[in-house]
C-alpha cells in the first residue's frame, strides 16, 4: 500500500502528468505542421487527455507531494493542459464529495446519477445548463489567493484561445485538445461518476467491488477500483490494484 506517509513525491503520478502535457503538445504541434491528419490529431488527444483526471486528483488528496505548494502547482498545470480550469474549485467539489458522498443533500455527485446510464448524460449536460450544479455546502471556503488563482487559470485559457484564433492555429487546439476534452469528459463522466457509485433502483454507492482487470485498471488509472479509494482516499491510484487482488483472495 502507498500513501504518501513517507515519500515526498509520487513520481509515478509525475510521470503521468508529464505523458498527458507532451501527448497533449504532441497532438496540436504535429497536427499544425501536417505530421498528422485530423483523425490520428483526435485519437491522440484523446488518450492523452484521459490522463488529466489522475494529477489533480492525486494532488486533491495530497497523494502527490507532503508539500502543498507541489501539489497545488501540479493540479493548477494538469487542469491548465486538459482545458479544465478553476482546480481550486473543483478540488473544493470532490473533497466534498468525499466527505458527504451518497448524501441526498450535499453530495454533488448524487443528483448527476439518479437516472438510468442512457439518461444520464443528457440529464448531466441538463443540470449543468441549467445552473443546477451548485454546490449546498458552505464548508471548505476557498480562500481569496486560491479563487484568485482560478480566475488567473479562466483568464489564461480564454486568452490562448484568442490568440490562437488570431494566429490562425485554433484548428490545432481544436483537434489535439479541445476534441478530446469533449469526448474525455463524456467518458470520465461515466466512469468516474456514473458507473462507480450508480444503482439501478436509485439511489447511490459509496463502495463498489472493485475489478480487479488488469487492462481495465490501467485504461481507468485506478477508477476500476474507485470504491477502494473512497474507503481511503490516501492510497495512491497506482496502488488500488494490489489492495483490490488482496481483498479478493481474503474473500475466497
Amino acid at each position: 500500500m502507498s500513501s504518501l506517509s513517507t515519500k515526498k513525491i509520487d513520481y509515478k503520478t509525475l510521470l503521468i502528468l508529464l505523458l498527458q502535457i507532451a501527448g497533449s503538445s504532441l497532438a496540436c504541434i504535429l497536427y499544425y505542421f501536417d505530421y498528422l491528419s485530423v483523425a490520428t490529431s483526435i485519437l491522440l488527444g484523446i488518450v492523452s487527455m484521459n490522463l488529466s483526471f489522475t494529477p489533480w486528483h492525486e494532488a486533491s488528496h495530497k497523494n502527490l507531494s507532503t508539500n502543498s505548494t507541489i501539489n497545488s502547482f501540479v493540479g493548477i498545470l494538469s487542469s491548465l493542459f486538459s482545458i479544465y480550469p478553476a482546480y481550486f474549485s473543483k478540488k473544493r467539489e470532490h473533497l466534498i464529495h468525499h466527505k458527504f458522498a451518497g448524501d441526498e443533500q450535499f453530495d454533488p455527485v448524487y443528483p448527476r446519477i439518479q437516472t438510468n446510464f442512457w439518461l444520464f448524460l443528457p440529464n448531466l449536460i441538463f443540470r449543468i445548463l441549467s445552473r443546477k450544479e451548485k454546490i449546498q455546502y458552505n464548508g471548505l471556503k476557498l480562500r481569496k489567493k486560491e479563487i484568485f488563482l482560478d480566475t488567473i487559470h479562466y483568464t489564461l485559457i480564454l486568452c490562448f484561445l484568442a490568440i490562437s484564433i488570431y494566429y490562425q492555429f485554433f484548428s490545432a487546439l481544436l483537434y489535439g485538445l479541445l476534441i478530446p476534452r469533449i469526448f474525455v469528459f463524456i467518458l470520465h463522466a461515466i466512469y468516474i461518476c456514473y458507473f462507480p457509485h450508480s444503482k439501478s433502483d436509485g439511489g447511490f454507492i459509496i463502495s463498489k467491488t472493485p475489478s480487479t482487470n488488469l487492462i481495465l485498471f490501467y485504461l481507468t488509472l485506478g477508477q476500476s477500483a474507485h470504491g477502494i479509494h473512497h474507503e481511503n482516499p490516501n492510497i495512491a491510484w497506482h496502488s488500488l490494484l494490489a489492495v483490490a487482488k488482496k481483498r479478493g483472495r481474503s474473500n475466497e
